[in-house]
Parts: structure tokens; sequence; C-alpha cells
């Protein structure tokens, strides 16, 4: 698993910089954003598959912990990554196969994030993974409606609603990791202190003392053994 994580890691850095690199020559005057143009499609790809490869890093993470949902996670990935390929290269844009890849994407990324969330954090902090995983839920449904045609954004303050849901999904992330991180610097001091016995000054020096008495009476009783030889 490690070595696959590493290639899947150097694939990622590497297309996400040839696709910054693609990006960076439409300053020289490249045609990068023409719409249906090779170096479009080029760079759409790389970050593809440099988002997907990050992703994929992040199923792996967890196979051991559980083999199922780390391989149904590649899948939606592979399968999504794939589908947005075909997607680019045959400008398809909004047709039936361009927003069921979008679907799927949407779906992969979110699954992925809560199975790592859940695999993470286990039973611990439930109420705000139970209210962060609606939520991310809410926005998936949201996401999947405007994909298919309903225009729900059209609804007075509904945008202003879907923002709040984003930022309270963000709040939640940072929270739980926040969380996560204190847990595993506690965990850490306390491995750390299991083995150290913590001593007064006065309780220190009386250590000290005994020891200085063991010295001379191991010094004495050299000196007698010696005397009697």
């Amino acid at each position: 698993m490690n070595k696959a994580k590493k290639i899947l890691t150097n694939v990622s850095i590497i297309a996400m910089a040839l696709a910054v690199i693609i990006i960076a020559t439409a300053i020289f005057g490249a045609p990068v954003f023409a719409k249906g143009g090779v170096l479009l499609n080029i760079m759409l790809s790389l970050a593809t598959i440099a988002v997907a490869s990050i992703f994929s890093v992040s199923a792996l993470s967890f196979y051991n912990k559980n083999k199922i949902l780390s391989l149904a996670s590649l899948c939606l990935l592979g399968i999504s990554t794939i589908l947005a390929i075909v997607v680019y290269w045959s400008g398809f844009s909004m047709t039936i196969l361009g927003k069921a890849t979008i679907i799927i994407s949407v779906l992969a990324i979110l699954f992925n994030i809560i199975v790592s969330q859940v695999i993470k954090h286990g039973r611990k902090h439930l109420i705000l993974q139970i209210v962060l995983y609606s939520l991310i839920a809410v926005l998936d449904v949201v996401i999947t409606l405007s994909v298919l045609g309903v225009n729900l954004f059209a609804i007075p303050g509904f945008w202003q609603c879907f923002a709040v849901v984003c930022l309270a999904v963000f709040a939640l992330f940072c929270a739980l990791a926040i969380i996560g991180k204190k847990e595993v610097s506690d965990e850490i001091k306390k491995d750390n202190n299991e083995d150290k016995v913590v001593l007064s000054k006065d309780e220190y020096d009386k250590l000290l003392a005994q020891l200085d008495d063991l010295k001379a009476e191991v010094k004495l009783l050299r000196s007698t053994k010696n005397s009697s030889k």
C-alpha cells in the first residue's frame, strides 16, 4: 500500500505541475482556454488525474481498516476520472454523459471525504459528525438537482442558504481537524509520560543523598575486603 500511495502521490504532483505549466503558457498567448482546444483538453485531463490521485491516496490510507469502503471509493474515483476524460475529448459538454460524469464525480469526492472522516474519528464527536455528513448530503442533492436542470438558485434566498451550508461544512471540517490533532497530541504526551516518574525537589534530593550513602558503603565494603586479604 505504501508503494501504491507513493506512486499516486508522484502522479498527482507531476500531473498538477504539467497542468500549471500549460496554464502558464496562456500568458504568452497560447490558446489554452479555447473551447474544444487540444491544450484545454490536456490541461483538464491532467488536473482531473491529479485530483483523483490525491483522493485515491486518501482512500488507500484506510484500506487496512475497511477494505470494502476503500475499494468502493477507488472505484468511484476511477470511473469518474475515465468518464471526465471521455467527456473532455469527445466534446459532449452537458449532455446526459456530461451530467452523469459531474454527478458521479461529486459523489466520489464526497463519499471519500465522509468515509475518511468516519474511519478517522470513529464514534468520537458523533453529533458533530452527523451534522457534518447531513450537510454534505444536502450539498450533494443540491448539486445533483442543479446539474439535472432544476434551477434551485432562482428561489429567493436560496443561494444565501446554500452559502451558509457551505460555510457550516467548512467550519465543522476545521473543528474536527483541530479536535483530532489535539487528541493525537494528547495521546503522544500520554505515551511519553507513561515511562516517566515525576518527583518533587525534596524527593529528588533525598534520592541523591541515598545514592551518595550507597556509594560510600560500597567503597567501605571494597576497602574492608581488600584489607582482609
